[in-house]
């Protein structure tokens, strides 16, 4: 509502604060505590003076109709007048107002909350048999009407504390101060099974809000448990669910009764659009009572208790597709929300067989490949230290050889076969037969040569003999220069005999 079109409460927020108490706390004429139908309905009023003469120039109290249309001619009850007086004052007054009937000092919240408990208790005690209401059997039916109606005027002013934008200055400061009740919610779960469309739904819209503030989840399953003790249902929100059904078989009976032309006219379409519109409520509600869970393991037994409650899902969907507005759109889309939170226990373990199974294989593939690792690692080691081993083997060689060159020159005779096969094998063996050739010069020996041809193998085979006689002469008298020369010797004397053969 715009700045400009708001007005001055009709009463002062201590004056609504002062009047509640009075009534929640009334005592009958014997000084014990009075029946809620007679804290709110007896003749004795709780108002005062001044809230009278205000009240008896109020516009409101001079309509002659109830509220259902009917003509009503006895003036409402005063508790009557003043919830609704409040509640055009949260709609209409300053902020300013709210602010101050919301605060700590008022605590028009918690004030409320009571006063719905009261309401509810009456409308018990009315549609009960209680020989202490016999002075009010008469006006029965007129005071249950007013019950309800009244229930729907405090369910309005928690709304316009608690959900509207605007009024109350910080974001969920009156859902704030609801949660903050130490009566709890069950005055809301009571009212999620009232008579009229509109409290079911004011009554769904705040706990719905409910469950998406910090802690309100479990206070909210309070509530609907203890609902669900005192109403005698098999599973928690039974009758919630029998209510919802039952108003989608109604706006299917609407829709089908529009098409053949029955009936017709804005009431028809007023009623479809407060059933859809309790029905996008119904559900949204559902989600987010599952969606506000602590785990898994409470997100499973609401939508099992959802679905021992019978809730007809196919029938909120076909009345979804066959509406055209905006809020069989919004139905759809509380309904798809709610099929994408659905947890499917069958398929769950399904896939927890494959996946065990699954598991199982990689695990043994998984040790396998870890002992076949194993393996590889040791046989790595083995070839490392063979590697090591062979390298030192070749140095230690390399430096024996290096050593004998240097203390055992090898004598001219030995290099006569070589000189003469290099000089005979040059062209075939000239890659070969090179260091032989400079290792003869370098003995500065000179001699000739018959022109008979040799064989390589001849040659080879007496190099060999050469060396394996330098290792053996090595390996055993290493230190025996006298040994070594014989070798050299006879090496020599072989290489002449064979050249002159």
């Amino acid at each position: 509502m715009q700045r400009k079109s708001r007005r001055p409460p009709t009463f002062n927020p201590e004056d609504y604060v002062v009047f509640l108490r009075k009534v929640l706390t009334s005592t009958n004429a014997n000084g014990g505590m009075s029946s809620a139908v007679e804290k709110l309905y007896g003749k004795d009023s709780q108002m005062s003076a001044e809230m009278r003469s205000k009240l008896s120039h109020s516009v409101s109290v001079s309509s002659s109709n109830d509220r259902d249309g009917r003509p009503n001619n006895k003036q409402s009850p005063d508790v009557s007048d003043i919830l609704k007086k409040l509640r055009l004052d949260l709609f209409f007054s300053f902020a300013s107002f709210c602010k101050e009937f919301v605060g700590e000092t008022c605590d028009g919240i918690a004030l409320l909350m009571d006063m719905l408990r009261t309401i509810q208790m009456a409308q018990v005690e009315l549609n009960g048999s209680n020989k202490e209401l016999s002075n009010v059997r008469a006006n029965r039916r007129s005071l249950i009407r007013n019950a309800s109606a009244d229930e729907l005027e405090v369910l309005l002013s928690l709304y316009q504390l608690c959900l509207a934008n605007g009024h109350v200055p910080g974001k969920d400061h009156g859902l704030s101060r609801l949660l903050a009740h130490n009566a709890g919610f069950y005055g809301l779960a009571l009212a999620l099974v009232s008579n009229l469309t509109r409290t079911r739904s004011l009554a769904l819209q705040l706990m719905t809000a409910l469950c998406k503030m910090p802690g309100g989840h479990s206070r909210v399953s309070e509530a609907l448990t203890t609902l669900r003790l005192n109403m005698g249902e098999s599973v928690r929100l039974k009758l919630l669910s029998g209510i919802v059904n039952s108003t989608a078989s109604r706006v299917e009976s609407l829709i089908e009764s529009t098409e053949d032309g029955l009936t017709g006219g804005g009431d028809v379409a007023y009623n479809t659009d407060t059933s859809l519109r309790f029905l996008v409520e119904a559900m949204a509600f559902l989600n987010s009572f599952v969606q506000s869970a602590s785990d898994l393991r409470n997100q499973v037994v609401i939508q099992w208790e959802v679905e021992e409650a019978s809730l007809n899902i196919h029938a909120l969907a076909q009345v979804a597709d066959t509406v055209r507005s905006p809020l069989a759109a919004q139905l759809r889309q509380e309904l798809s929300v709610w099929s994408e939170n659905q947890i499917n226990i069958a398929l769950l373990l399904d896939r927890l067989t494959n996946v065990t199974s699954t598991n199982e294989a990689l695990r043994k593939d998984l040790l396998s490949l870890r002992s076949r690792l194993l393996a590889l690692e040791s046989e790595k080691k083995r070839f490392s230290e063979f590697e090591n081993d062979m390298k030192k083997r070749c140095a230690d060689l390399e430096t024996e050889l290096t050593t004998m060159r240097d203390t055992h020159p090898i004598t001219s005779s030995s290099s006569v076969g070589i000189q003469a096969t290099d000089i005979r094998m040059e062209d075939k063996l000239e890659s070969n037969s090179r260091p032989l050739h400079d290792w003869y010069h370098t003995t500065g020996s000179h001699m000739s040569y018959d022109d008979e041809d040799y064989d390589i193998d001849d040659v080879i085979e007496e190099l060999n003999n050469i060396v394996n006689s330098a290792e053996s002469d090595m390996n055993t008298e290493k230190n025996s220069s006298s040994n070594c020369g014989s070798t050299t010797k006879d090496s020599g004397s072989f290489t002449e005999e064979h050249l002159m053969i």
